[in-house]
Order: structure tokens, then C-alpha cells, then sequence
């Protein structure tokens, strides 16, 4: 376990005596989100299996060593004769036998636990990668949902001042009661407003809460802020060049290794001629008293003349190995270009969406500086109700809108992000 995860635990165990929530940055919640993913878990069991596998190729060499004890007992029934009399019918018979073959196969075994290691840890790297990409966009997600709750609170706030003011100017004769129902029927309408956010929030909150495996007593807060920084076009443009290092893609490059290495073993075993050597040592005891041993080597060479023959089944394996591998090829050039097309595309919408965020902050800054000054001119009875109303309308709806697109672009990041194969916060100038 990590030194940070294992802060992090003992934090929650320690949690529930205080009253402070559990304040969470973006990279703290990942790596509890990572410590708790099952997925990650029966990812990293599979490297470990191979690594064990690589790790203990020396046994490809291991003799084979067998051990034999044997006892037995024989006699005549009906017609004993003079020999069964004067021999004992027990008999005890121990042998060892050790063996050591070494072949072509080995050095080709040897070299596919290595590369079945490397694949492991690639594709190990690969479903982190995809899960943390998921997982940052359901923080996000869950932040954004958390300032929703926010603008929700803050124009109850404001709906309940401006009920209270409707209402005292009723009761003063310098509003008609249709103000004041239409006031109050506002209101009304923010706080069903308010309860449909908040609930909004209280389910991603208990999915993200399973996510990064917090126990329901322990509360929490996510302290990484739904900020905007502007991504430099460049930057993509450099890193769209190297490209190939992203992990699916040398997955796949692997993957084409391997079946070069199928296509050489298959020719090595089955259509070169195959050397073979083999020596044995054997040693054994008759009734515990009467020693015997052995000892032989052999070398042989054997060819497979049916392998050379067209159309034969040996030969036609052979050649599916090879159409094998070029389909492999092709699938490499066609994701190498789709990942360049999604790049692209990505990097259009990214520009489209910065466009949308200078809009709506402009938009919401226009409209706060209108509902500012329609609420003075309210409160000097120059403008009527539904005129204050509509302004703080079209402050909430900029409100909103500003949260949601914010939320979008930095969803577009980090897709860009694992789109290139790199950190999306280094796209953006921030630091991990």
C-alpha cells in the first residue's frame, strides 16, 4: 500500500471522532478510488502471476527427478516348487531416476513469459488509465453538482428577502397582492428547486462514495475547485506527434511482437529441422541390499518434411499465423489514425467550448450588473415585480450554465488528456 492511501485510512478510522468532514483533493480521491477498484486489483493479480511465471523461467531447465519405491510379494498357490521355496517371496525395489531434455521450445517459452510480463504491465497501466479518467470526471461531476446545490441555496436566500420586502410593501399599500402571491409562488417554486439539486447531489455523492470505498458515517468535501484554465492548442499539436507512446497502442505493438514470435516458433519446431538433447541417471536398490545404476545421453534431430508440403495441415497453420499478424498490423494503422482523428475532433470541441465559457462568464457578469441595478430601481418602486423577477431569472440560468459549461471543458481535457496519453492536468499548466 502507498504511504499516501495508508495516511488516508488511518484518517478514516480516526474520522468519526471528530466533526469535521474529510476534506478530499482530486489525487487524494483518486488513490482511494484506485485502492478500493476491483477491477485494478484483479488487473495487478494477473501481473503478479506473470511476473512469477518470468521470474521462474529457470525451471524450463529443470530436470525431471522421480522416485519409485516398490514392494511386492510372489508365491505359488497349487504347485510350489523347490526354487519359490528357498527364495523369499517379499521383494523391495527402490529407484531415482533423473532426466534432463532440452529443445528448441524452451528458448521460445522463455521469451513469451517475458513478453507475456510486459503485456500484463501494460495492460495493468491501461485499465488504471481508463478508471482514473472515469473517476475525475465523476469528482467533477459531483463538485459541479455541489455548486448547483450552492446557486440553489443562494437564490432561496434571495427569494426569501425579496418575498419578506413584497410583503411589507403590501402591507404599506405600495404593492397589489398579486405581487405578493406572485412572490411567494417563487419561492415556492426555489424551494422545490433547492430539494430536486440537493437530491441531485446526495446520489452522486453515495456513487462516488462507493467509488472510493468511504463508509456512510464519514463525511466528506472535495476540495479541488471546478476551475478554468485555458489549454494551449500548441501543446496538443506537439504532442499529437508522439502519439504512438500511448499505452493501447503499444499494447497493440506487443501484441504484433507476439505473433512474430508465434510465426518463428512454428517455423523453428515444425519446418527446421528440430535438435533435441537428453541425458539420464538412474540409481536403485534391490530388497534395500543389491545396488544398480544407469546413466545414458542422447541428441536427435528431427524434420517435419509435411510441413513443406502446400496445403497440408501443418502448412496451412503456418500460413494462418501469417495472415495472423498482418490483420494485426492493419488493426494498428487503423487505431493509430482513429486516435489522431480523436484528437482532432476533441481539440475542435475544445475550442468551441472555450468560445462557450468567455460567453458565459461575459453573459453572467452582464446579467448580475442588470439584476444590481434593477433591484435598486425596485427598491425606489420604479421597476415592478416581474421585472426584478426576470433579472434574477437570467442570473441563475448564467449561473448554471457557466457551472455546466466549465464542467464540460474539463471533461473535453481530460479526454484530451488520455486521448494523447499524458496527464491532462500538464495540458493546462497544473501540477498533479
Amino acid at each position: 500500500m502507498k504511504p499516501t492511501v495508508a495516511l488516508l485510512v488511518l484518517v478514516l478510522y480516526c474520522l468519526p471522532l471528530q466533526a469535521e468532514p474529510l476534506g478530499l483533493s482530486l489525487d487524494e480521491a483518486m488513490e482511494l478510488a484506485v485502492a478500493n477498484s476491483q477491477v485494478i486489483h484483479d488487473q495487478e493479480n494477473v501481473v503478479a502471476k506473470a511476473l512469477r511465471n518470468m521470474d521462474n523461467s529457470w525451471n524450463l531447465y529443470l530436470p525431471g527427478v522421480t522416485a519409485d519405491l516398490i514392494a511386492s510379494y510372489k508365491d505359488s498357490i497349487f504347485y510350489p516348487s523347490q526354487t519359490s521355496r528357498s527364495v523369499s517371496p517379499l521383494s523391495t525395489s527402490l529407484k531415482m531416476d533423473i532426466k534432463l531434455s532440452l529443445d528448441t521450445k524452451s528458448l521460445f517459452e522463455r521469451k513469451k513469459r517475458g513478453d507475456d510480463y510486459a503485456t500484463a504491465l501494460l495492460l495493468a497501466q491501461e485499465v488504471q488509465r481508463k478508471f482514473v479518467m472515469g473517476a475525475e470526471k465523476d469528482y467533477f461531476s459531483l463538485v459541479a453538482s455541489s455548486l448547483d446545490v450552492n446557486n440553489s441555496l443562494r437564490t432561496l436566500d434571495l427569494d426569501e428577502e425579496l418575498y419578506r420586502q413584497t410583503k411589507v410593501r403590501f402591507e404599506r399599500g405600495l404593492e397589489p397582492e398579486l405581487s405578493l402571491l406572485n412572490a411567494d409562488l417563487k419561492l415556492q417554486g426555489t424551494r422545490t428547486a433547492v430539494m430536486s439539486s440537493q437530491a441531485a447531489y446526495d446520489k452522486k455523492a453515495m456513487a462516488f462514495r462507493r467509488l472510493i470505498g468511504l463508509e456512510p458515517q464519514i463525511m466528506f468535501t472535495l476540495t479541488t475547485p471546478l476551475a478554468f484554465t485555458e489549454l494551449d492548442a500548441k501543446n496538443i499539436e506537439d504532442l499529437l506527434r508522439a502519439i504512438e507512446a500511448r499505452l493501447d497502442l503499444e499494447i497493440k505493438r506487443m501484441a504484433i511482437e507476439a505473433s512474430t514470435v508465434a510465426i518463428n516458433r512454428y517455423h523453428a519446431i515444425t519446418r527446421l529441422p528440430l535438435l533435441s538433447l537428453g541425458s539420464s541417471l538412474s540409481y536403485g536398490l534391490s530388497d534395500f541390499s543389491v545396488p544398480s545404476d544407469g546413466f545414458s545421453i542422447s541428441a536427435g534431430i528431427s524434420f517435419g518434411v509435411d510441413a513443406w508440403i502446400p496445403g497440408s495441415q501443418k502448412d496451412l497453420a503456418y500460413r494462418l499465423l501469417l495472415e495472423e499478424r498482418e490483420q494485426q498490423v492493419v488493426e494498428y494503422d487503423r487505431m493509430l489514425e482513429a486516435a489522431k482523428e480523436k484528437v482532432e475532433d476533441l481539440t475542435i470541441d475544445l475550442s468551441l467550448k472555450i468560445n462557450d465559457l468567455r460567453l458565459t462568464e461575459a453573459k453572467l457578469a452582464l446579467a448580475e450588473r442588470i439584476h444590481a441595478q434593477t433591484r435598486t430601481a425596485y427598491d425606489r418602486g420604479t421597476v415592478t415585480l416581474y421585472t426584478l423577477d426576470d433579472a434574477q431569472n437570467k442570473v441563475e440560468v448564467q449561473r448554471q450554465a457557466l457551472v455546466s459549461t466549465k464542467l464540460a471543458y474539463l471533461q473535453l481535457v481530460i479526454d484530451i488528456g488520455y486521448a494523447l496519453g499524458v496527464d491532462w492536468r500538464s495540458l493546462i499548466g497544473l501540477t498533479s
